[in-house]
């Protein structure tokens, strides 16, 4: 082969090269994007597309094992997790995913061994350990005697704990305010009764019955699930507008029924159940997501 024919080959090849990476650049774009929007399902065939185009990153891999986690599909979250590990050992997010998987399959002792040693990492951030710690008092309540003895990184979660008696004299006086609060609430609601029973009675009936219905005539129209659960969104961002929470959840619920780790089903309800009064159910709720939302939490924590 001469020197021109070389040249025109290693062309050809250089051009081959950049025709893929442009290929592989839009195609990571569309699956971040389907990733971030909890289009799990396309977000993996997106990412077998780069895989076939040798587009091998880390945080690709473990965006993939965050798409299997969300579609509950643990094992797979688990072999890409260990993919992502593979290519990128100090991985904190990956390892976290996968004491994650560990709890969602109920072994608990394993989540705490992985989090323990995610903790003794020196490049640790401050959002991975406040996620760590969220994890740790939402998924090992009253193992906290065990975690100190055997788990000493976790245990340093656990300091705060140890509140002294004036900080529980004065949660204990707050419980006591808010329950006077409630009985006089509850006066006031009986005395309300008592003045118009039936039509509050009928107001209430007639309300539900709208509300079932309409989720009824979605769940029956044509459509994709994942249209479905837009549609219920949508409607339970309606009531939550006008400050109708109840209604709002009611509809999100629906929505949760069809998928359990819906992203956005989730954020929603979180924000509506803080509405509500109940900081610790949301961020219980915040916890359940494919990714932990920090910004989330704090306008929780804000409401």
């Amino acid at each position: 082969m001469g020197k021109a024919s070389k040249r025109m080959k290693r062309k050809q090849e250089k051009k081959q090269q950049r025709d893929i990476k442009s290929q592989n650049n839009a195609v990571e774009i569309q699956f971040i994007q389907e990733y971030q929007e909890g289009r799990y399902d396309m977000a993996l065939e997106s990412l077998a597309k780069l895989i076939e185009g040798n587009d091998i990153k880390p945080e690709l891999l473990y965006y993939g094992a965050c798409c299997y986690y969300g579609l509950m599909d643990y094992e797979r979250a688990a072999q890409w997790v260990s993919n992502t590990l593979n290519y990128a050992p100090g991985h904190i997010a990956a390892r976290i995913l996968l004491a994650k998987v560990c709890i969602a399959q109920y072994h608990y002792d394993d989540a705490m061994a992985i989090l323990d040693l995610v903790m003794s990492c020196a490049g640790i951030s401050a959002e991975e350990r406040a996620e760590v710690e969220l994890l740790v008092r939402r998924s090992f309540r009253g193992a906290e005697q065990k975690i100190r003895e055997q788990y000493p990184h976790l245990a340093s979660l656990l300091e705060n704990d140890a509140i002294g008696e004036d900080k529980i004299k004065k949660h204990s006086d707050v419980l006591s305010t808010l329950q006077n609060l409630k009985e006089r609430v509850k006066k006031i609601e009986k005395e309300d009764e008592r003045i118009e029973p039936v039509a509050k009675a009928k107001s209430i009936t007639e309300c539900k019955e709208t509300v079932d219905v309409k989720i009824k005539e979605i769940l029956a129209k044509d459509i994709s699930i994942r249209e479905k659960m837009h549609l219920f969104n949508m409607f339970a961002s309606a009531s939550y507008m006008q400050n109708d929470y109840m209604t709002a959840r009611t509809f999100l619920k629906a929505a949760l029924e069809q998928d359990v780790n819906d992203e956005e089903s989730l954020r929603n309800m979180a924000i509506t159940i803080a509405a509500m009064g109940d900081k610790d159910k949301a961020e219980e709720i915040v916890a359940k997501m494919p990714r932990i939302d920090f910004l989330l939490l704090k306008e929780i924590k804000n409401m």
